[in-house]
């Protein structure tokens, strides 16, 4: 699930899939939650610049507008660097950065617009 154009939104009540994440990039991989209004935009802007790989857990039925440039790749040219605006700046985008999600609810009813913009897998 990490070669689709679209990132990955795991529906796992099990943690199965978040266990094979968490197990298959362990070095590199960084683990947040959507919940954690603080913490979550430095590490994606980190991951973003470095070229990291990010797993967001527990994502409910909504995720953060503030995502919708990543889940788009609306990466654009800046000066000769790729570049994605994230947190209301521009943010150099490595080519490596990587995005998982993962929802422990059992049934979730994703809008149109969440489902278009990610590869949802049950």
């Amino acid at each position: 699930c990490d070669r689709s154009e679209r990132w990955p939104l795991l529906i796992d009540p099990q943690t199965q899939a978040n266990q094979w994440i968490r197990n298959s990039f362990s070095e590199e991989l960084k683990i947040v939650k959507l919940s954690e209004t603080d913490t979550y935009p430095k590490v994606v802007d980190t991951a973003l610049r470095l070229g990291n790989i990010v797993l967001i857990e527990d994502v409910l039925e909504e995720i953060d507008p503030a995502l919708d440039n990543i889940l788009q790749k609306a990466i654009f040219d800046n000066n000769g660097l790729p570049t994605i605006h994230f947190g209301g700046k521009d943010v150099t985008y490595d080519d490596h950065f990587k995005l998982f999600m993962t929802s422990k609810l059992p049934n979730p009813h994703y809008l149109p617009e969440i489902c278009i913009k990610m590869t949802i897998i049950n």
